[in-house]
């Protein structure tokens, strides 16, 4: 973390805490690429007791490019779907903003990352010189540091926006983009913000660890990028099944996904059938992290989250970790971690961080993303 990290890391952060003024909005801007995909064969829709089932195959139609921003303070984001990433498509959404979204505002303060169209040398390619000035005359970009982008507020609403919308099939452009307008407009309406997005942070210390006893019927098994295939598909599958994305599990998505693994996935199995997954971040300084706990609905209740975690949590101490953080999404996990030695250390709130406890230095600081990096 050196001196630049620092100062554009404040710079966000002291932006998120400043009052809320209309005229001078706080806003997060990203983007996420989507490829375009079409079912080779008609889906078979959910009905009680059953969840939607289709077809593992599918039709390439090319990829598109979603452009998100989010005033969390008020509840309001604006989306803009585009053929792609280009400092031009940029430029518009930009000036798009400022002349129709924000028409009454004199001054948007926007949060974006380091991406090289993120720029106002876009805006002055795109433009004459003029209009370029005119737009920017009421823009102020604020840059994540590099290798902080987690503190853009956008990047949360973008994975609420693929849960709830983009995590599954798009077949093309109009699809996706009619799906993301009624995303948009439901969301604008609930004015969802920071009191919906509340979760506590817990962690625990390789000395206040208790070892849960498990039952035989329940075993581990760790997933590296030298494992067979079946295990990356039972961490697709499991995750279809809990979270609803819309994953492919043809042998080449297969492969790619297991040669990206920068964390370890570890499964749980019952009487040898996957269950349950969680990932095991990486060791930095003496500590780490454990994300994604997902357990499938019909064998929750059983002992099972408690068991991959406590020989997770094992795993990681055993390999010099000293204190391991999660976020704990659901009262079901939260118990889970509680019962092998885990406590509260913060809260999350909705787009940012509210510390709790006597020994934290950070009350009231906000933040970007759900992971402590």
């Amino acid at each position: 973390m050196d001196p630049e990290f620092v100062e554009r890391m404040y710079d966000v952060l002291d932006l998120y805490e400043e009052p809320y003024e209309p005229k001078r909005p706080v806003i997060g801007m990203d983007e996420k690429p989507k490829q375009l995909l079409e079912d080779s064969r008609a889906s078979i829709p959910m009905k009680p007791g059953t969840p939607e089932k289709y077809d593992y195959e599918y039709k390439r139609n090319g990829k598109a490019n979603i452009f998100l921003a989010v005033e969390p303070k008020v509840g309001k984001r604006v989306v803009k779907v585009t053929e792609r990433r280009t400092k031009e498509d940029f430029a518009h959404y930009i000036r798009d903003l400022v002349d129709l979204e924000y028409c009454d505002a004199e001054m948007l303060r926007i949060v974006l990352d380091n991406l090289n169209t993120h720029s106002k040398k876009s805006l002055f390619e795109t433009f004459d010189e003029k209009e370029a000035e005119r737009v920017l005359q009421k823009i102020e970009f604020h840059y994540t540091p590099k290798h902080g982008s987690w503190l853009n507020i956008a990047e949360i609403e973008i994975n609420v926006m693929d849960t709830e919308c983009t995590g599954r099939r798009m077949k093309n452009m109009e699809f996706l983009t009619k799906e993301l307008a009624a995303w948009e407009k439901e969301r604008n309406r609930r004015k969802s913000d920071f009191e919906e997005m509340r979760m506590p942070l817990v962690c625990c210390h390789s000395d206040k660890f208790q070892d849960v006893w498990s039952p035989t019927s329940i075993t581990t098994k760790e997933i590296t990028n030298q494992s067979p295939l079946s295990g990356i598909k039972d961490i697709l599958v499991i995750q279809r099944e809990c979270f609803g994305h819309s994953v492919s599990l043809a042998e080449e998505s297969l492969i790619a996904y297991r040669e990206s693994l920068t964390i370890s996935p570890f499964l749980a199995l019952l009487d040898g059938k996957p269950v349950a997954v969680v990932f095991l971040g990486l060791l930095q300084d003496g500590n780490s992290e454990v994300i994604g706990l997902a357990t499938m609905p019909l064998f929750r209740r059983q002992g099972i989250a408690t068991s991959l975690l406590t020989a997770v949590f094992q795993r990681a101490f055993d390999n010099g970790v000293d204190l391991l953080f999660a976020s704990a999404g659901s009262d079901y996990s939260f118990r889970a971690l509680t019962k092998i030695g885990s406590f509260p250390c913060a809260t999350l709130v909705g787009y940012g961080w509210r510390f709790s406890g006597e020994e934290s230095q950070f009350h009231n600081s906000v933040g970007g993303g759900i992971h402590i990096t």
